[in-house]
């Protein structure tokens, strides 16, 4: 899968949700997460990646901007080699990466995590 493949996913498993979300398309702006949601009032983001890509020193900056503003943001990467999920929300936190085999997964994830307002999701 290419990561236009995984917008065009998450973007469908987006739609299931009542959660507010837009694609964020600017190509003159480079470091912008790809997708801002709201769940339950809460300011989200969310960068997709495939395989080794790794976020760029322009988008870890937009990542602590963002955090330092009171924000989430998650960085979502599917890994070709074992069809898995990656989900890293750890931020200022030393959290470990978590592995989901689908995206609804990923979804419940985002949901539990709100829900319970952890502290521990990305703050």
């Amino acid at each position: 899968m290419n990561e236009s493949q995984l917008r065009d996913k998450v973007k469908k498993v987006l739609a299931e949700t009542k959660w507010y979300y837009q694609k964020i398309s600017d190509r003159f702006t480079a470091g912008i997460p790809d997708y801002i949601l709201c769940i339950d009032s809460r300011f989200v983001t969310l960068e997709l990646k495939v395989d080794a890509r790794s976020m760029t020193p322009l988008q870890s900056y937009t990542r602590e901007r963002i955090e330092n503003a009171g924000g989430y943001y998650v960085c979502l990467k599917y890994i070709n080699s074992t069809k898995t999920f990656e989900v890293d929300w750890r931020a200022k936190t030393l959290q470990p990466i978590q592995s989901f085999a689908s995206l609804k997964e990923v979804v419940d994830f985002l949901r539990r995590m709100v829900d319970e307002g952890k502290s521990s999701f990305g703050r």
